[in-house]
């Protein structure tokens, strides 16, 4: 009888086990952290950014996303201040699909001279893609 209980017991667990829930991907892009440096040369923004998705199908569109959002401010758990600093000269970010994951690639969002901003002056800037994958 106590041999019976324990098979039934392991089985159990074993159907638990496998009833691994599959992630619900919100598709919200967010900050998770960031670094603004500022110098004689001009102001740069670092962010680290998860895109909470399965896959990222275009990374350069994944890109004009996340500018698109930084210069709305739209993040969800990060607030950027422009109004003492103005908007960067320079914005890099690490792009990671999950918190838990490795990071997929990294943006540069960068002008020939530092005299230009993201904002006012998009003609004036590349935008540079390195893959991870």
């Amino acid at each position: 009888m106590k041999r019976k209980i324990i098979i039934v017991s392991m089985l159990v667990m074993c159907l638990l086990c496998s009833c691994e829930k599959k992630k619900e991907y919100t598709g919200e892009i967010d900050v998770t952290s960031s670094r603004s440096t500022i110098s004689n040369d001009g102001y740069r923004e670092d962010i680290t950014v998860v895109v909470d998705v399965e896959k990222i199908v275009d990374y350069k569109d994944c890109a004009w996303t996340i500018i698109d959002s930084y210069i709305a401010n739209g993040f969800k758990s990060t607030k950027f201040s422009f109004d003492l600093k103005g908007y960067p000269n320079e914005l890099s970010a690490n792009v990671y699909v999950t918190e838990n994951d490795d990071p997929i690639f990294r943006m540069n969002y960068v002008a020939d001279s530092y005299q230009y901003n993201i904002k006012d002056n998009p003609d004036m800037y590349t935008l540079e893609i390195e893959n991870f994958d």
